[in-house]
């Protein structure tokens, strides 16, 4: 067992996420592949559609702008379930492979999916309540403040739009605070349900406790992992849009695509994120599980339970557990003078 049997500090998280990233980066690359492929394929299916409808009606008005909007509802009606179903099946794999190989155990794709496959109903509910918590129900009470606020500040008289604009501003930061406050507050959820087997609404409740003292430690390390994720995107994504701008009218500068090269526009941005999230989006996981053990030895004492396992003394708490053999009733003189 490879697991650090010592306190590490934000700096030997990250050499250590990076390292063992390097070292399976085929198997996360492999596990994150198809989940990957999924999200990215329904939406190639759909944004096409989409661009083509927004090209045909010009004005926003009218049955041509009707129809738009249907399209984007039904979109994210159908897509978002679609992909929450595949980011909970790669986050389950992907933290079940980081677990084993944190472990020095070896892990394979196949492994990884058996896994998410068999415990996906808990894995999906996992996420759908965290997302419900950090982002769902703080959107939905955000949009209520502001639709109230709005009204108040039309309904005062005098020019209302300022004072609308500052209630929305103040709003979507709350929001954002909020959203991400409660995310890191159950962002250990995942290595505790895969870790430990907990349901999930245990497995959050354990991750508020457990994540108290080093929330600011997690979201440093989400930080830079988003950060991460922008800049490869970044890097991949300007020199292809200075590709198709130039191949689109011989000019490197920002202007209006044709339809055609918008189209191979949206294809070459949906491509990018795929490779984004297959080789850049395991760090996530990877992190989350050497903070969730981290914790449990600074908070719990996980390293010498390591050190008793590995001497052979993991059976002794469970020996000392058991309870005692009741004792024997006692015998009284009637019933010696009868036997």
């Amino acid at each position: 067992m490879s697991t650090a049997q010592r306190p590490l500090n934000l700096g030997e998280i990250l050499d250590r996420t990076i390292q063992l990233y390097r070292r399976n980066i085929v198997l996360f690359a492999g596990i994150a592949a198809l989940p990957s492929a999924i999200w990215v394929g329904f939406w190639m299916g759909v944004f096409p559609a989409i661009q083509a409808q927004s090209q045909a009606g010009k004005s926003p008005g009218g049955t041509q702008g009707m129809i738009l909007a249907l399209e984007l509802l039904g979109a994210f009606v159908v897509g978002i379930p679609i992909t929450t179903m595949a980011d909970a099946f790669r986050l389950g794999a992907t933290s079940r492979a980081a677990l084993s190989v944190n472990q020095g155990e070896s892990f394979t794709v196949r492994a990884g999916y058996r896994y998410a496959l068999r415990n996906f109903g808990r894995l999906l509910w996992l996420l759908l309540l965290v997302n419900l918590f950090s982002w769902t129900l703080p959107i939905v009470g955000g949009v209520g403040l502001a639709v109230v606020g709005g009204i108040a500040s039309f309904a005062g008289g005098g020019n209302g739009r300022g004072p609308f604009i500052a209630v929305v501003a103040f709003v979507t930061l709350a929001i954002l605070i909020s959203g991400f406050w409660i995310w890191i507050r159950y962002a250990l959820a995942f290595p505790i349900t895969v870790t430990e087997g907990l349901r999930a609404r245990d497995s959050m409740k354990r991750s508020s406790s457990l994540s108290s003292g080093v929330r600011w430690r997690i979201f440093v390390l989400l930080l830079l992992v988003y950060v991460l994720n922008l800049a490869v995107m970044w890097i991949m994504q300007l020199p292809a849009d200075l590709a198709i701008n130039y191949m689109d009218h011989g000019s490197m500068v920002t202007h209006v695509l044709s339809h055609s090269m918008a189209q191979v526009k949206l294809f070459v941005t949906l491509g990018i994120g795929f490779v984004v999230r297959i080789f850049v989006q395991p760090l996530y996981a990877i992190a989350l599980i050497l903070i969730y053990f981290d914790q449990r030895i600074r908070a719990e004492g996980y390293d010498i339970e390591m050190l008793m396992a590995q001497a052979g003394w993991s059976g002794l708490a469970a020996v000392e557990a058991q309870p005692s053999a009741p004792p024997l009733p006692e015998v009284t003189g009637a019933e010696e003078s009868v036997s």
